[in-house]
């Protein structure tokens, strides 16, 4: 069970991420057909739905990764539309992925120090003298990571080589990381996948802490319902790209278009078969 740790981030004001009407196509394959959502800060949206329902192409969108043919994204008043990657992450939306993007060559520390580069902004002379502007940078992006380590209880692992650690560790790893960037919105890809119950347990805490004591607004994609029905403010169900429920928890998880999406006959709610998988999708990922 995690210790019970505060983290004292400055992070920087949240804000409101607005999705509409989103359509995206691979050639012949619809991936996104009419997505429309709204995080409000201080609010955790989940989107849910079977394996090649479009939900991981819906974050590439967001962070910039895929370019949709209709629809708009906004975030705090930016279009993010045509933004890259590092532009949306400077604009203060952070990310994790759904299978692991660390570097696993290197330390703990040193990976979730990657994610505080945002911040440095030193210019190349006080970087090769490790002096003024730099060296204000460089120490307190190591305040930061040093911080957010033992909040995620990952001390012992501090110096650790990412490859040598377990696969629950190294998503805690992950979330530090998109910790460091200190967002305005965090975006989660299956935080919980392949976790043990007391390791899922111990995620959903950290979360928990994070929107108690920073109002910070999350974007979540899981299919642990469980995990979702006990955190999520709102869900939204995709379906081969295309919502089919929206509203909170308990509506979502009676609807009956959704216990067919999940379990293909009625059995009353989702939530009484977290992890379901339907047969009429296949068991990869749509995540292109």
């Amino acid at each position: 069970m995690r210790a019970e740790t505060s983290l004292t981030l400055d992070l920087p004001e949240p804000q409101q991420l607005s999705v509409d009407d989103l359509h995206l196509s691979f050639k012949a394959v619809r991936a996104l057909n009419g997505v429309s959502l709204t995080v409000h800060p201080d609010q955790l949206v989940a989107v849910i739905g079977p394996n090649g329902a479009g939900k991981t192409s819906l974050l590439n969108c967001i962070s910039g990764v895929y370019r949709p043919q209709h629809g708009s994204v906004r975030f705090g008043g930016h279009d993010l539309l045509g933004q890259r990657p590092h532009g949306v992450a400077q604009l203060g939306i952070a990310r994790t992925f759904q299978n692991l993007a660390l570097f696993t060559g290197m330390s703990t520390l040193d990976n979730v120090l990657l994610g505080c580069h945002q911040r440095v902004r030193a210019g190349p002379v006080s970087s090769a003298l490790f002096r003024g502007r730099t060296r204000r940078d460089e120490l307190q992006a190591h305040g930061v990571a040093e911080e957010i380590i033992e909040f995620l209880d990952l001390q012992a692992h501090r110096k650790a080589v990412v490859a040598d650690l377990p696969y629950g560790v190294q998503k805690r790893i992950e979330l530090g990381r998109a910790l460091a960037l200190q967002p305005r919105l965090l975006m989660l890809d299956e935080p919980v996948a392949g976790m043990n119950r007391e390791e899922v347990e111990d995620m959903a805490r950290y979360v928990l802490d994070l929107r108690l004591e920073f109002g910070l607004p999350v974007l979540m994609i899981e299919h642990n319902m469980r995990f979702v029905m006990d955190l999520a403010d709102h869900i939204v169900v995709l379906d081969f790209g295309q919502p089919i429920a929206d509203g909170p928890p308990a509506q979502v998880a009676a609807d009956p278009k959704v216990v067919e999406a999940y379990l293909g006959e009625s059995h009353g709610s989702v939530d009484a078969a977290p992890g379901a998988t339907p047969a009429h999708h296949s068991s990869t990922d749509d995540e292109r």
